[in-house]
């Protein structure tokens, strides 16, 4: 089952958000003493073969979600050899197609060690511009330091063309596009 409880905070956009909600949030409560017949119920969302993941970067593209990267252990333990186990990494890009249920995936594994571990990291920062899915940073085992560091790089991806490899089970490098400067060792936020 999946549940989406995942926001992101953008930039400026963050406050706006924070504003926004707060106002809202004191719309509702000043209504709700105003009213005595206002009811809230929320309901979960579920998707049968979705994967439960934990600080992933998402987008979407054509009604289809993509998740890369985050944990599937849940929230980490916080004893320093047992924290961020390499094992319980998310190696898997998923699509998920939420108005049918459809759920596809591809391992990482057939991508460059030192993009396929980033990709695997955890609280990477990510915005999705347009078609493209930009990530930032994230923390994690990286194979070729044979440690664990926060990423220093950026990652886009071609949603359109990664998503419809995926659905396919064709080569996914190519929809990949990596730059390491120093500035993006970024994780959390």
């Amino acid at each position: 089952m999946f549940f989406i409880y995942h926001l992101k905070y953008l930039s400026g956009k963050f406050f706006g958000f924070v504003f926004l909600l707060s106002a809202f949030l004191l719309f509702i409560s000043a209504t709700a003493f105003a009213q005595t017949d206002f009811k809230l119920s929320l309901e979960p969302f579920a998707i049968e073969d979705a994967p439960a993941l934990q600080s992933f970067a998402a987008g979407q593209y054509d009604g289809k979600w993509i998740l890369i990267g985050g944990r599937t252990d849940g929230l980490h333990r916080r004893q320093p050899p047992f924290a961020f186990l390499d094992d319980d990494n998310n190696r898997n890009i998923y699509i998920v197609e939420p108005e049918t249920g459809k759920v596809w995936k591809q391992s990482t594994e057939s991508l460059p060690a030192i993009l396929a571990d980033q990709l695997c990291s955890t609280n990477m920062e990510s915005h999705q511009h347009g078609n493209r899915l930009i990530m930032v940073g994230g923390y994690g085992y990286s194979r070729v330091k044979a440690r664990h560091i926060t990423y220093p790089a950026l990652v886009m991806a071609d949603l359109p063309g990664l998503i419809n490899a995926i659905i396919t089970g064709k080569p996914i490098a190519s929809f990949f596009t990596r730059i390491e400067q120093d500035y993006f060792a970024v994780t959390g936020g």
